[in-house]
């Protein structure tokens, strides 16, 4: 009888823990508290990012992903939608629905809403990126109080959560993951669940399913709906977290009204989460899936969580030797991971403070109060063991998706807990004080330290790159005047879209800059890799004679230049292409972009060439043949490519995506790499096998119908070993310098 008096004691403090404020005088108060929290955050945000220094129409970071935001932003303000855009990726145009952006849907709404109020693209991501700071605030208030922690308190460690290392590290680069948002929201229902707490239940008084639509219930699917609607990556951790604690509460036989309820809480999230990305599914399962944009399962470890950043700070924090010791260790680790996974000082302390309480729950010395802090630590350890290296996101990418790597993101929900942490140690020292100047001093030094530990100076951003933004605008208008309305403009170099990498000192999405500046304008940049519309990419490494010509029967006006991506500051390239065209480039004030007008080579290659043959070279260009390997790891470098066969029998399909038949060469030496001589058969479509002695080199005109046409490959010979870790993985045989060549390219090759 004692057992279970105690048991329902403990029960009732739980649900008294997770009650709802109500209305009157004391919500009143509460929004006072929450909007003071909010307010105080972007105040102390604006003065660590030097807003002042900024323009509200020029982006604070006009570099890499915030360009990827822009071209979001403008996107939805011209079309009205993102994932289809015929601006980009011309003549096809983008399609987005790879590399959906779908289950960010609030965020994506919002920043709509700001582009379209506040005049633009660069004042839209601003404005978002500044008021992720107070709704950051805003959201952890709330469930602080939702967790019964002090007002003070709670106004004292919200601020510091949406000040995180983390938050500024992210910044306008990684625009929607900088609204963290839902991350206290997924923390509530987990803690609800740790601690036997249904997050369902009946309004009193009433029957059938109305009688569920209480606050609690509505709370609960209005924070499970915005958990699903901001990013993938929070609604990922919050299932797992969920997950752990659903198991928990099973093994701790909390009720299964408990374990009911969280399990609709996930049940909710994945529904939001499926809706969010029904266009994507759709899409995939008409096209297929795409190869290209399949993650290797390492990047879950080369991305993952790790100790030593959460509680080391920044390396240009202003924590001196502290600081110094981050820089040493991360000049040697060999694996850098991300930054921003600092909790910095305050939050660094609680994390510690929640992994102490977790080891002394296991050895049974202590029972800490209140039950909350428990079901912290218990969180916070079940976080840790999901991003870490080598933890539970590892199993989640070789047995779900890897499409998900960046588990060291997790920080922040770890960050969250160990602000929590914090807000309950300073209410147990408000009871301990009895004068409220001692304590309100307390709150003071605690906010003081943790926002000077966690404000490094690299949270200002690059506003110098405003002039660029402005001379990049000013070349775009002046090739709008030289070019007619709706012209397409062919952009130098080919990069591959989306995460092209670096290309000598041209960035992921510099490509984009002609697009977010352009009214009237169509660019080549931005065809979604892996798919047909990518077209250009089998055009690198063309002379720059054929290519030029390829992009004048693609219909191009003008051909755009990136002097970034080339060591010579494309000198050597400008000057063919001014040979051929017979006169130079404008150049922009910057310097660092030129455009050649083609209209005029246009009309000399109609003169010279019939028209079928014009339309065999654009249906060459547009609709390039392709090589699908089956049994063979390619290898592409430049035009050429190298495929090694990890197998006997392989096979090489050649897909012809047109309605009509072509013919094409086909060239490539067939090989082995240390290995001694073999024999392998080849098969060409209409022909008998054919033995051949490596090294052979192989050719063939072939009649390609449309569809795919295939050719085998066999071999009877063992396989050469990898001598060490360096070498490729073993091989029968490889297929070098393999190059296709359409027939529609005659005449246009030198």
């Amino acid at each position: 009888m004692a057992g279970r008096t105690q048991v329902s004691a403990e029960t009732s403090a739980h649900r008294r823990l997770f009650a709802l404020p109500r209305p009157g005088r004391g919500l009143r108060g509460e929004l006072v508290a929450g909007l003071a929290a909010a307010l105080l955050s972007l105040f102390l945000a604006a003065g660590i990012l030097q807003v002042w220094r900024g323009d509200l129409d020029v982006p604070f970071a006009y570099r890499s992903e915030t360009q990827y935001y822009l071209m979001l932003a403008k996107a939805m303000g011209d079309q009205g939608g993102y994932l289809e855009n015929p601006s980009l990726g011309a003549p096809f145009g983008l399609e987005l629905h790879d590399y959906a952006v779908g289950t960010d849907r609030l965020n994506l709404d919002l920043l709509r809403v700001l582009s379209f109020l506040f005049g633009g693209p660069a004042a839209g991501v601003n404005v978002f990126f500044l008021l992720s700071f107070p709704l950051a605030a805003a959201a952890a208030f709330l469930v602080l109080r939702l967790l019964r922690v002090g007002k003070a308190a709670a106004v004292v460690c919200s601020v510091l959560f949406a000040l995180m290392p983390y938050h500024f590290a992210r910044a306008e680069e990684h625009l929607f993951l900088s609204a963290y948002y839902a991350v206290p929201l997924g923390v509530y229902l987990v803690l609800a669940t740790l601690g036997g707490n249904p997050l369902f239940s009946r309004r009193p008084g009433r029957s059938g399913l109305g009688s569920y639509l209480s606050g609690r219930t509505l709370t609960t699917v209005a924070f499970c709906v915005i958990v699903a609607s901001t990013g993938i990556y929070y609604a990922a951790f919050t299932l797992l977290l969920l997950a752990g604690a659903t198991a928990i509460a099973l093994l701790g036989r909390l009720g299964r009204r408990t374990v009911a309820s969280a399990a609709l809480c996930a049940a909710l999230i994945v529904g939001g989460l499926l809706v969010q990305l029904a266009p994507s599914i759709a899409y995939r399962s008409e096209h297929g899936p795409n190869l290209e944009t399949r993650r290797p399962t390492a990047e879950s470890e080369l991305l993952a969580l790790k100790f030593t950043d959460l509680v080391l700070p920044a390396e240009d924090s202003r924590l001196g030797p502290l600081s110094r010791l981050t820089a040493q260790y991360r000049s040697t680790t060999p694996i850098r991971s991300e930054q921003g996974q600092s909790l910095g000082l305050v939050a660094g302390i609680g994390f510690l403070g929640l992994l102490a309480v977790a080891l002394l729950a296991l050895v049974g010395r202590a029972r800490v109060e209140p039950p909350v802090i428990r079901h912290a630590a218990a969180a916070t350890v079940l976080a840790f063991l999901i991003g870490t290296v080598g933890g539970i996101s590892v199993l989640v990418a070789q047995l779900l998706t890897a499409q998900i790597r960046g588990w060291n993101r997790i920080s922040i929900v770890i960050g969250f807990l160990a602000l929590l942490g914090v807000a309950v140690a300073l209410d147990r020292l408000r009871g301990a004080v009895r004068r409220r100047a001692v304590f309100a001093a307390a709150l003071a030094g605690v906010l003081g330290v943790g926002v000077y530990s966690q404000a490094a100076p690299s949270a200002v951003p690059p506003y110098e790159l405003a002039g660029s933004y402005r001379q990049d605008s000013a070349f775009v208008r002046e090739i709008e005047r030289r070019l007619p309305p709706g012209a397409s403009v062919f952009q130098l170099p080919y990069a591959a879209f989306p995460e092209t990498g670096q290309i000598v000192d041209l960035s992921d999405n510099d490509l984009l800059r002609g697009y977010l500046h352009s009214r009237r304008l169509r660019w080549s940049f931005g065809a979604m890799k892996g798919r047909p519309e990518d077209w250009s990419r089998e055009l690198a490494g063309l002379p720059a004679a054929t290519l030029v010509d390829a992009a004048v029967v693609a219909g191009f006006s003008g051909l755009y230049i990136d002097r970034f991506a080339y060591a010579d500051r494309a000198a050597g390239l400008e000057g063919e292409v001014g040979a051929l065209l017979g006169g130079s480039p404008f150049v922009g004030v910057s310097g660092r972009h030129s455009i050649f007008d083609l209209r005029s080579r246009r009309r000399k290659l109609q003169a010279a060439h019939g028209p079928a043959k014009i339309a065999a070279f654009r249906e060459a260009v547009l609709r390039p043949l392709r090589l699908h390997f089956g049994g063979f790891l390619p290898l592409r470098a430049g035009r050429a490519t190298f495929a090694w066969a990890d197998t006997g029998n392989a096979e090489l399909r050649i897909v012809n995506p047109s309605d009509t038949p072509r013919t094409a060469a086909f060239d490539a030496v067939l090989d082995r790499v240390a290995g001694p001589p073999a024999d392998v058969a080849v098969e060409f479509p209409g022909s008998a096998p054919t033995t051949h002695r490596i090294p052979a080199q192989l050719h063939a005109d072939l009649q390609l119908p449309p569809g795919e046409t295939v050719i085998r490959f066999s071999t009877a010979a063992p396989p050469v070993e990898a001598s060490n870790a360096n070498e490729l993985r073993r091989h029968y045989f490889r297929l070098a310098n393999l190059t296709l060549t359409d027939v529609g390219f005659r005449g246009f090759l030198p």
